[in-house]
C-alpha cells in the first residue's frame, strides 16, 4: 500500500485527487494540508510514502517544503504539482529533491502512474514536458518519462527515461527537443542508471545515489594488506588513518581485519581483537558510514553490536547465514562477486562472458538475501574487480559496468591501485594514483555510485568533480566570465 499525503490550497484540486487516489485498490490518503508549513508537519507526523504538493503553496512553497524534508525524511518521495512546464521551475523542484514534475492538467492516469512511479524512488517528468519543447537551461537534469508504468515488480527495468541538457538539435527550434532512451537515462552522453530506492539512510547519513557518490576509505588492520603492507595494523595507527581519511572528505570508511588474497588463517577472535576497537573509537562520527569487510557471521553481528553500519562481504554471501544476520540489524549488505573461498588461491579463472556470469551471480545472490529477509533496500553489489578475475576480467567489468549498474542496486567499486592498473599502465605500488582515479571515473559515469579508495583527498577531488560534470552538483561558487 502507498501511503499518500495531498498537500494543496486548492479544496476543488484536493477534492479531485482525493476521488481520484480512493479509488486505487494500491494507495491510501493519509493526510491533507492547505499550506506549505502544514505539509511538513504531517510528513513528520505521519511519515507518508509519496507527499504530492503544488508548486506555489502559501506560507512555504513547494520547492522550499521539498527542500525542508529531503534531509530529514528520505523516505517520503515528493511529487510536485504545478501549472508551470519551464525548465527552470523544473530543475528547482528536482535540485530541491523532488521526485517527480507534474503539470496540473495530467490526466488522472498520468497521475497515479506518476504517483507509483516515485514511490520507487525513481524519477518522473510529465508527458506533456517529455515529448515537447522546453526553454533551454544552463544545467542538466535527469527526469523520468510519462509513459504508462504497471506496477508489478519489475516495471522499473522497462521503464524509459527522458534527460535534457545535452544538445540542440536543427529541428528544435530555439529550445531543445527532449530525446529517449530505452535503458537508463542519458546526461551529456552519460547512460545513468535506475536505481532501486536509490535514497539510502546508513548509519545518521542520508545519501541519494540517483545524484550522489560516496567515497569510501579504506583501513585495514592486517599485517599483509596488498596496498599498506601492514601500515595500519597497529590501532592507534588504523584509527590516525581513519581520522584522516575523516578529514580529507570521506564519506565512509571501511575496515578490514582479514585481506581477501589467500595467507594464513586468522581466527574469529583475532579478526574482533582487529575490527572492533576500530569500530567503537570511530562510532563518534556521526557524519561517517562504518563499514567492516569481513564474511564471518558471527564478526558481522559483534561489528553491528559496536556500531558498524553496513557490512561488506567479499566472499559473495558464501555463507547465507550472513543475510540473516545483517537482516536482523538495521545495517546493509554489500555484496560482492568472488568464485573461491577468502584467503584460498583461485589461479587462471576461467569464464565465457565475465560480465553476463558476474550480473547472474549477483542477482542471484541478491535473491537469496532477500529471502533471508534482508530488505532490497539495505543491498548493494561489487562486481570484484580483481577477486578471481585477471586484467583483461577486471578491464572488461569496467568497460561493460553499466550492464552491471542495469540490476538497479546500489553499486560499489574497488578500483584503488588494483593489480589491473599495475599491470595496464606498468607502475608498482605506490604509483597507482592516476590509474586509480581515471578507473573510479569510468566506473562512475557508468553507474558506479560509492568508490572504495585509498587516497582519499584526491579521490574525494576528483569524485565531486565527476558529480559537477554530471549535474549532480552545483559548483561550489561561479566567478569566471560571469560578469
Amino acid at each position: 500500500m502507498i501511503r499518500v499525503l495531498l498537500a494543496d490550497d486548492h479544496a476543488v484540486v484536493r477534492d479531485g485527487l482525493r476521488a481520484l487516489l480512493e479509488a486505487q485498490a494500491d494507495i491510501e490518503i493519509v493526510g491533507e494540508a492547505a499550506n506549505g508549513r502544514e505539509a511538513v508537519r504531517q510528513v513528520h507526523d505521519l511519515n507518508p510514502d509519496v507527499l504530492v504538493m503544488d508548486i506555489a503553496m502559501p506560507e512555504l512553497n513547494g520547492i522550499e517544503a521539498t527542500q525542508q524534508l529531503h534531509d530529514a525524511l528520505p523516505s517520503t518521495q515528493v511529487l510536485i504539482l504545478s501549472m508551470h512546464s519551464t525548465t527552470e521551475h523544473i530543475f528547482r523542484a528536482l535540485q530541491a529533491g523532488a521526485r517527480g514534475y507534474l503539470l496540473k492538467d495530467s490526466a488522472g492516469s498520468e497521475v497515479v502512474d506518476a504517483i507509483r512511479v516515485v514511490h520507487t524512488g525513481r524519477r518522473y517528468l510529465s508527458h506533456k514536458i517529455a515529448a515537447g519543447v522546453i526553454d533551454d537551461y544552463s544545467c542538466a537534469f535527469t527526469a523520468a518519462s510519462g509513459h504508462p508504468v504497471h506496477p508489478d515488480p519489475v516495471f522499473h527495468q522497462r521503464q524509459r527515461r527522458y534527460s535534457t541538457g545535452w544538445r540542440k538539435r536543427e529541428d528544435a527550434g530555439a529550445g531543445m527537443k527532449l530525446t529517449m532512451t530505452s535503458a537508463g537515462s542519458i546526461v551529456s552522453g552519460f547512460r545513468l542508471p535506475e536505481i532501486i530506492h536509490p535514497r539510502r539512510r546508513l548509519g545518521t547519513r542520508v545519501f541519494d545515489f540517483s545524484r550522489q557518490v560516496a567515497v569510501m576509505a579504506i583501513v585495514n588492520r592486517t599485517p599483509d594488506s596488498f596496498y599498506d603492507k601492514g601500515r595500519t595494523f597497529g590501532l592507534d595507527e588504523a584509527i590516525a588513518s581513519a581520522n584522516t581519511a575523516i578529514a580529507d572528505g570521506a564519506d565512509w570508511v571501511d575496515i578490514g581485519g582479514v585481506p581477501f588474497a589467500p595467507g594464513p588463517e586468522v581466527t574469529v577472535t583475532e579478526e574482533m581483537d582487529r575490527v572492533v576497537p576500530v569500530i567503537e573509537a570511530l562510532s563518534g562520527h556521526d557524519e561517517i558510514v562504518i563499514s567492516v569487510d569481513t564474511f564471518r557471521p558471527e564478526v558481522a553481528r559483534r561489528c553491528i553490536g559496536a556500531g558498524a553500519h553496513v557490512i561488506n562481504d567479499t566472499s559473495g554471501l558464501r555463507d547465507v547465514a550472513m543475510a540473516r544476520v545483517v537482516a536482523d540489524s538495521a545495517a546493509s549488505l554489500v555484496i560482492t562477486h568472488s568464485l573461491s573461498p577468502p584467503r584460498r588461491a583461485y589461479p587462471r579463472p576461467r569464464y565465457v562472458d565475465v560480465v553476463s556470469e558476474v550480473v547472474e551471480f549477483l542477482r542471484n545472490k541478491a535473491e537469496v538475501a532477500g529471502g533471508c529477509g534482508l530488505p532490497v533496500e539495505r543491498i548493494i553489489i561489487d562486481p570484484g574487480l580483481d577477486l578471481n578475475k585477471n586484467t583483461c576480467h577486471s578491464l572488461e567489468l569496467i568497460r561493460r559496468l553499466d550492464e552491471i549498474a542495469a540490476i538497479g542496486l546500489p553499486l560499489l567499486v574497488a578500483v584503488s591501485n588494483k593489480d589491473f592498473i599495475g599491470e595496464t599502465l606498468d607502475r608498482e605500488q605506490g604509483h597507482r594514483l592516476e590509474g586509480s582515479l581515471a578507473a573510479a571515473v569510468a566506473c562512475i559515469v557508468q553507474g558506479a555510485r560509492i568508490v572504495r579508495m585509498h587516497d582519499v583527498a584526491a579521490a574525494v577531488a576528483v569524485v565531486r568533480l565527476t558529480e559537477a560534470i554530471l549535474g549532480f552538483r552545483k559548483p561550489a561558487f561561479v566567478r569566471h566570465n560571469a560578469e
